[in-house]
């Protein structure tokens, strides 16, 4: 049984994969234009499945980080291996969120 308590419009969501817990703070991996990844503080309001809904810290149409990033840290470089477009919806699904993996040198 599923039943709908109530309805966000424009949330912001990202795979609930994307967010990280470190010991001072929750974050995501934001990928920059250069592929070099940052990170960015964020409070997370309400997880759903695999979907995380997202208070501060991100905006709509960034690309976060949702596989590898035990192996990453602030400036490391990723190759974008599969992105998921934005929803056409608007600003409920905005932020794309792309499985990145740390590139091997």
């Amino acid at each position: 049984v599923h039943l709908t308590l109530r309805v966000l419009h424009h949330a912001l969501t990202i795979l609930s994969a994307a967010v990280n817990h470190g010991p001072e703070q929750t974050f995501a991996y934001v990928i920059e234009a250069d592929h070099k990844v940052r990170v960015s503080p964020i409070t997370v309001t309400q997880v759903q499945g695999a979907q995380a809904i997202i208070g501060t810290g991100l905006k709509p149409g960034q690309a976060v980080v949702t596989d590898g990033q035990m192996s990453l840290k602030p400036g490391s470089t990723v190759i974008i291996r599969n992105a998921m477009p934005a929803s056409p919806g608007g600003a409920a699904n905005a932020l794309a969120e792309k499985y990145s993996y740390p590139r091997t040198q």
